[in-house]
């Protein structure tokens, strides 16, 4: 098969010859092949032996070998193993070699991610040309008959032309051409503000290779041969400039002292990590190599924010490829939870790394201090996290407002607004929520002005509802009642604004009662018709006392339950709440027992008349009869 920009498909014959021969003759038996239908004629029987893949594009295709395979491994293979292997973890389909599969399984994964690995590595290969250091044609001539002849050639073989102007000035004149084409990759650089991390890893490991490559010419024979001669022919400025301007030694020096950072460099965790967690894990490893800036000495320090910038290019390509194959939008709420949990300690990670980085920069600035100081690190997968604690907002408010809807909405009559925000998220699962692109973006805001106006109709609905409610209400009680049931939903703009009406008359009705009590804890307790009662019932003064101000700290405690019934949760931020709140926790306090009580305590414990060995009843003569009296103090008890 060769390799063209041209479409070309493949046959895959999925029968041994015989069978294939019969179902292409049409003497196949029925029932002989499985994909058959009963019946089938020849020609349906051949196809069915038959899987045809187009590989490749148009005649006009820029993809490389790589790119397509990768392609067809990443996007067809590669899914098609993966939903094989998780319903044979969940049971879906019975094999004799279960204990094989768990152990096959994940070994074939491991090579299918290293494969697709090693494929986009061959994509982002940054290419150098190498360099060529070309003979004299004289001076290769003269080897190759040396060599013909069994011997060494040396400067004495050209003893007759060292005197020779023009030939000296041919090898000048090539050596002067070695000095550029070795400049010519020595002094190649790389934008380290684009691009892969793979890319600046390769970039340098292919210099690093061209360059020794080069090194290994200048030490060829023919090459120290003609240097000689020069030298030999007092060429000196010549030999002088050719060792002083190609810069290899240095640009060798140079590429060595990157390579301590980024040889062994750990990207590929991370670029075949299949979850977050693993993603999580490979930033940790990455950063920790990282710490080797402090061996690669001419690595430049804005150099090596560069790299950070790029893992974080190639960490939301990855976490958006994984967290696409799971469709965010579509979990159930444990799974989505778990998902931003894992995602939040991602980035967190992140961030204390990056943190740990600046501050080894900040170090290395101090002992170098011959580079400029270094610009903040723009990080490209805050676009994507900015995104996901957006999408986590999100699913938070709208999973809450169908559960109070699920929780208020309980008789059955108000099944379109369930249905109209079921239908609002819907619209949702339909976009990819994960796209920071300039067109996601547009996409994004429009699905969710959709949703607005979704949500909008389901509010209208539970608006009318509710104030027809509260309209049928006879009594200010009833109103409460209502205002209790539907108070979780006020958090809503347009339903707060419908009830406000009602919100107002009930608030005075609660400031009414609290002024109410308030006038009736200024009466004196011995004043109270619940004195009186406590006296007949046989309860000392203090405890009744203590009895009346809890009743009106619980009649209390139910007015303010009756704010938040009205207001919503938050009650103690809105301007009445909060002006009721503050006068409701002053008049609590003042309705504090706790100083009566020891106030008892003391005098009860320095009264004299206390005697625990006294007698508990006391037996007293009257007229015609005998009395049984407790013989304390009611005070006392």
């Amino acid at each position: 098969v060769n390799f063209s920009r041209q479409a070309c498909a493949v046959a895959l014959l999925k029968r041994n010859p015989a069978t294939f021969r019969a179902a292409y003759e049409g003497t196949l038996e029925e029932g002989a092949t499985p994909v058959a239908a009963a019946g089938a004629g020849a020609s349906s029987s051949f196809v069915s032996h038959l899987q045809v893949i187009t590989m490749g594009g148009a005649a006009d295709s820029e993809w490389s070998p790589f790119e397509l395979v990768h392609t067809y491994l990443q996007n067809g293979f590669l899914p098609l193993f993966h939903a094989y292997a998780k319903q044979s973890e969940g049971g879906g389909e019975v094999d004799d070699r279960g204990d094989e599969l768990k152990v096959g399984v994940p070994n074939v994964q491991r090579k299918i991610m290293d494969l697709s690995m090693a494929l986009m590595q061959c994509q982002q290969n940054v290419e150098i040309e190498n360099i060529s250091l070309p003979i004299d044609p004289d001076i290769s001539e003269a080897f190759e008959k040396a060599k013909a002849e069994g011997r060494q050639l040396t400067i004495e073989d050209f003893k007759d032309r060292m005197n020779d102007s023009s030939f000296q000035n041919q090898l000048q004149s090539g050596v002067n051409k070695w000095s550029k084409e070795i400049q010519r990759v020595a002094k190649m650089q790389r934008d380290s503000s684009s691009g892969s991390t793979m890319q600046e890893i390769n970039f340098w490991l292919g210099m690093e290779k061209v360059l020794n490559d080069a090194q290994q010419q200048l030490q060829t024979p023919e090459i120290q041969l003609t240097l000689n001669l020069l030298r030999g022919a007092r060429r000196f400025l010549a030999t002088m400039s050719f060792e002083a301007d190609t810069g290899l030694k240095p640009a060798i020096e140079k590429v060595s002292n990157y390579l301590n950072l980024l040889r062994d460099f750990p990207i590929n965790d991370l670029l075949v990590a299949t979850s977050v967690e693993q993603l999580t894990q490979a930033v940790r490893t990455i950063f920790n190599h990282m710490r080797r800036i402090r061996n690669a000495v001419q690595y430049p320090l804005w150099r090596a924010y560069n790299l950070v910038e790029a893992v974080s290019r190639d960490l939301a390509d990855r976490l958006l490829k994984i967290l696409s194959a799971q469709r965010l939008m579509q979990q159930d709420a444990e799974m989505f939870s778990s998902n931003m949990a894992s995602c939040a300690d991602l980035f967190r990670v992140w961030n204390d790394e990056v943190g740990q980085f600046r501050q080894l920069v900040r170090e290395q600035l101090k002992k170098r201090g011959n580079e400029r100081p270094i610009a903040k690190i723009n990080c490209e997968h805050e676009l994507l996290q900015g995104r996901i604690d957006e999408l986590q907002k999100f699913r938070r408010h709208h999973m809450k407002l169908q559960e109070i809807i699920e929780r208020v909405l309980v008789d059955g009559k108000e099944t379109g607004a369930k249905a109209e925000v079921a239908a609002a998220y819907q619209l949702v699962e339909q976009v990819d929520v994960l796209d920071v692109s300039r067109r996601g973006q547009q996409e994004w805001d429009s699905v969710k002005r959709r949703y607005d106006e979704r949500i909008d109709h389901a509010e209208s609905e539970i608006t009318a509802r509710l104030r027809d409610k509260l309209g049928a209400a006879k009594t200010a009680t009833e109103m409460f009642r209502v205002f209790s049931r539907f108070n979780a939903l006020f958090v809503r703009p347009r339903i707060r604004g419908a009830i406000q009406e009602y919100q107002s008359s009930l608030i005075q009705q609660v400031k009414d009662d609290v002024r109410r009590l308030q006038e009736k804890f200024k009466e004196t307790y011995e004043g109270t018709q619940a004195s009186k009662l406590t006296s007949v019932r046989g309860i000392p003064p203090t405890a009744g006392l203590i009895i009346w101000a809890r009743q009106l700290e619980r009649r209390l405690a139910v007015y303010m339950g009756r704010v938040e019934d009205v207001l919503g949760k938050g009650w103690e931020q809105h301007v009445e709440g909060k002006h009721l709140k503050q006068e409701g926790d002053a008049f609590a306090k003042k309705m504090r027992t706790s100083h009566v009580f020891e106030e008892w305590l003391t005098n009860a414990k320095d009264s004299k008349k206390f005697d625990a060995s006294m007698r508990i009843f006391d037996i007293q003569q009257g007229y015609q009869s005998y009395m049984l009296l407790v013989n304390f103090d009611e005070q006392t008890i």
